[in-house]
C-alpha cells in the first residue's frame, strides 16, 4: 500500500523512502531536482508539467522503473538518445515544449502505449516513433509536419491518432493497416480530398476533418460502418455521396459552414442520428426523408436559403432543439406541432407572416424565438404552452416573457394574441419592400447579408452530456494557420544552421522587449545575435505560448525586416 506526503507517494513506510510517485507540477523549476535521483530504483511516476525546465539531466534516465513521465509545458528543446534507457516507460508526454529533434533511440521504449508530442516544432515525423509497436494513443497536433511515412502501418495497435493543425495533404496507403484505429483527427490540414486509406479504417468511430479544403464526401465512406461521430465543419464540401446512408451507427454529423446545396435522400437511413448540424450552407430544400431520422434530437439549419420546411419534420418526435434562423421561410408547416418533445424553437430573421395554430401542441416548449419576422399576431393556442419560459419577438425586448392580449382579428375571423411588439416592424429590412415576390425577398436578404451575420444572437445553454467528446487531447494551434508556412521556413533554416550561441543574449533581448523597438535593435546588434539564432529562440517561445498576441508575433517579424532588409 502507498500514500502521499508533500507531493511524494511513499510505498508502505515513509521512513523507508521508497518513493513511487513525485508530483512537481507548476513549481517554477528551472532544473530537474537532484533529489529525484535518490529514488531511481523505485520511482514510477514523475510529473514535471508547467515548469521552466530546458534540459533533462542524464541521471534522470537511470530511473529505469519509470512508467510515466510527464514533462508537458516546459522549454525542452530535444529528447536525448538516453531516452532509450527507460525501457519500462508506458506514458510519455512532451507536449507544449520547444522540441525540434527526437532521438531515434526512443524506439527502445517498446512498452510505450501513450505518446504526446503536440505543439512542438518537429518539422518531420520522427523515425523512431514508427517503431513503437505497442502505441495505442499518439498525439502529434501542431508539430509542423507535412508528411506521414509509409512505415506508419507498423503501429497496428493504435487506437487514437491526432494530427490536427499540421500541413498534411495526403496519407500513405499503409495508413489503412491501422485496423484498430477508433479516433482520427486530421482537422485543419491541407487536404483537398479525403484519403482513400481512411475509407478502409473499418473500426473508426470518430473522424474529425474540419478546416480542410475537401469538396466531397466520396463513395468509399460506406466502409466506415462503425462511425459514430463525423465532423466536416468549415470545409468546401459540396457533394455528399448517397453512400452516407450506409453509416447507420452515426450519432453526430456536422457539416456546418460548408457549401452544400442539396442533401442526398439516403440521409434518412441514419436511424441513430442524434445531432445533425447543417448550418451555414446553401441549402434551398430539405429531402422528405429527413423525417425518418427517428432519434434526432438536435437539428441546426440556420444561415441557409430554405424557403420551405417539409411536412415530414413532424415525424421527428424526439426533436428537442430546432434552429431555422436566417433563412427565407414564409411559414412553418402545421405538422411541426407533432414534435412533441421540442423545447427550443429558434426561427428569427425569416419572413414568417403567421405561426400555425398547431404550435400549441408543443407542450414541452420552453424557448421560442420569433424575432425579426413579419408577424401581425400570434395564434390563441400559444396560451397552451404552460412550460414556456421565453417568447422573443423583438431585439428590443427587455423581458423574456411579455403580456399577451386577446383580440379579434377581422381579416382572419378569429381570436388572436397580440402585444405592443406586434405587428412586427422590419428591424433590419426596409418596410417598403413588403412584397410577396420571392425575387424581391432574395434581393433584400442579399443586400443585408453582411449585416445579418453581425447581428447579436441569443445563445441557449445545452446539456453538456449531449456534446461529450471522445478521449482526444485537444490543444489549440500555437499561431494562425496563415503563418504556418512562415514558421516552417524559419524552422528549416534553424535545422540547417544549428546555431550554438548561448541563450543569455536572447533572454536579454526578451527582457528589453517592452522598452521599445530601438532598444531591441540595439541589443541585437550589440550582442551579435545571428538572425537565424534569434528567430530560433523566438519561435520556440512563441510556440509554447498558445495565446500569444499576433501583435507581438508581427513585431518580431518587423524587427527582422529592419535588421536584415529581408522578409522571411
Amino acid at each position: 500500500m502507498s500514500r502521499w506526503l508533500c507531493g511524494l507517494c511513499f510505498k508502505n513506510d515513509p521512513e523507508v523512502a521508497e518513493v513511487i510517485v513525485m508530483d512537481l507540477v507548476g513549481k517554477e523549476l528551472s532544473d530537474v531536482p537532484t533529489t529525484i535521483f535518490l529514488y531511481e530504483r523505485t520511482l514510477e511516476t514523475l510529473l514535471l508539467s508547467s515548469n521552466r525546465i530546458k534540459d533533462l539531466p542524464l541521471p534522470l534516465f537511470h530511473c529505469e522503473a519509470l512508467t510515466t513521465l510527464i514533462v508537458e509545458n516546459n522549454y525542452i528543446q530535444t529528447i536525448p538518445s538516453a531516452i532509450g534507457a527507460l525501457i519500462n516507460l508506458q506514458s510519455l508526454d512532451f507536449s507544449r515544449n520547444c522540441i525540434s529533434h527526437i532521438s531515434e533511440n526512443i524506439k527502445s521504449c517498446r512498452k510505450l502505449t501513450y505518446l504526446n508530442l503536440s505543439m512542438n516544432p518537429l518539422g518531420q515525423f520522427p523515425d523512431g516513433v514508427t517503431q513503437l509497436i505497442s502505441l495505442e494513443n499518439l498525439y502529434m497536433s501542431s508539430t509542423m509536419i507535412d508528411f506521414i511515412p509509409a512505415n506508419i502501418g507498423r503501429l497496428s495497435r493504435l487506437e487514437i491518432f491526432e494530427l490536427r493543425d499540421n500541413m498534411l495533404s495526403a496519407l500513405p496507403k499503409a495508413f489503412a493497416r491501422l485496423n484498430n484505429l477508433t479516433c482520427l483527427d486530421i482537422g485543419h490540414n491541407d487536404f483537398t480530398e479525403l484519403p482513400e486509406a481512411v475509407g478502409e479504417l473499418h473500426a473508426l468511430q470518430h473522424l474529425w476533418m474540419e478546416g480542410n479544403d475537401i469538396e466531397e464526401l466520396p463513395m468509399f465512406v460506406n466502409g466506415l460502418w462503425n462511425l459514430v461521430h463525423l465532423d466536416c465543419t468549415s470545409t468546401d464540401v459540396r457533394i455528399v455521396s448517397k453512400n452516407i446512408g450506409a453509416l447507420t451507427n452515426l450519432v453526430y454529423l456536422t457539416l456546418s459552414n460548408a457549401k452544400l446545396k442539396i442533401l442526398p435522400v439516403s440521409i434518412g437511413r441514419l436511424k441513430n442520428l442524434v445531432t445533425l448540424r447543417l448550418d451555414g450552407n446553401e441549402l434551398q430544400i430539405l429531402p422528405k426523408s429527413i423525417g425518418y431520422l427517428e432519434n434526432l434530437e438536435q437539428l441546426y439549419l440556420s444561415l441557409n436559403k430554405l424557403e420551405i420546411i417539409p411536412a415530414s419534420i413532424g415525424l421527428l418526435r424526439k426533436l428537442i432543439y430546432l434552429d431555422l434562423s436566417f433563412n427565407y421561410l414564409d411559414l412553418l408547416p402545421p405538422e411541426i406541432g407533432s414534435c412533441c418533445n421540442l423545447r427550443i424553437l429558434n426561427v428569427p430573421n425569416n419572413y414568417l407572416r403567421r405561426i400555425p395554430a398547431e404550435i400549441g401542441n408543443l407542450v414541452n416548449l420552453k424557448v421560442c424565438n420569433l424575432m425579426n419576422n413579419r408577424l401581425d399576431y400570434l395564434p390563441i393556442s400559444v396560451l397552451k404552452l404552460r412550460n414556456l419560459k421565453a417568447l422573443w419577438l423583438s431585439y428590443n425586448q427587455t423581458k423574456p416573457l411579455i403580456t399577451l392580449v386577446k383580440e379579434f382579428h377581422y381579416k382572419s375571423h378569429c381570436s388572436v394574441l397580440t402585444c405592443y411588439l406586434l405587428p412586427q416592424r422590419d428591424e433590419e429590412f426596409d418596410e417598403t419592400s413588403n412584397s410577396n415576390s420571392q425575387t424581391e425577398k432574395k434581393e433584400s436578404v442579399s443586400n443585408s447579408e453582411d449585416h445579418r451575420h453581425s447581428r447579436p444572437r441569443i445563445r441557449f445553454s445545452i446539456d453538456p452530456l449531449l456534446d461529450r467528446q471522445s478521449h482526444l487531447s485537444r490543444t489549440p494551434t500555437p499561431y494562425p494557420r496563415r503563418l504556418k508556412n512562415m514558421a516552417k521556413n524559419i524552422n528549416n533554416a534553424v535545422l540547417q544552421s544549428r546555431p550554438e550561441e548561448n541563450m543569455m543574449p536572447v533572454v536579454n533581448l526578451l527582457n528589453n522587449f517592452n522598452r521599445g523597438e530601438e532598444v531591441r535593435v540595439a541589443v541585437v546588434k550589440k550582442q551579435n545575435i545571428s538572425t537565424v539564432s534569434y528567430y530560433c529562440w523566438m519561435l520556440t517561445i512563441l510556440i509554447k505560448t498558445p495565446c500569444i498576441s499576433q501583435t507581438i508575433l508581427f513585431s518580431f517579424i518587423h524587427l527582422h525586416v529592419k535588421l536584415t532588409g529581408n522578409f522571411v
